[in-house]
């Protein structure tokens, strides 16, 4: 199976396990899993809506989540986890160049 192919399950997989989860403003894809072919794991970016109750709780639940996608694809995923708050503050390298994979359409502030 090509890169291009995986990329797009992948995609799909988060996109059908973490719908419906309203705490989670958006999930993002970075680094080179994204940009080439040549990768060691998948970057995630998830991000969490300010007035979720229990961050460490969805944290945890979108970390089992992905940790499952990640063995049946044989890849391991590496979790960043924001605050809404903090992803306005584009903290990371490649804050101007996130992949889309799941985004809330509701604002943290709603």
């Amino acid at each position: 199976m090509n890169t291009g192919t995986i990329r797009k399950e992948i995609k799909t997989e988060i996109q059908l396990r973490l719908q419906g989860k309203s705490d989670i403003f958006g999930v993002f894809g970075f680094g080179s899993f994204f940009r080439s072919n040549n990768f060691n794991d998948i970057d995630i970016l998830v991000v969490v809506d300010d007035r979720c109750d229990a961050p460490l709780k969805v944290f945890y639940d979108v970390k089992n989540t992905l940790d499952k996608i990640g063995l049946e694809y044989d890849i391991p995923i590496d979790i960043t986890y924001l605050s809404y708050t903090e992803y306005l503050r584009k903290p990371l390298l490649e804050s101007d160049n996130l992949i889309p994979i799941s985004n809330n359409t509701r604002t943290s502030t709603d």
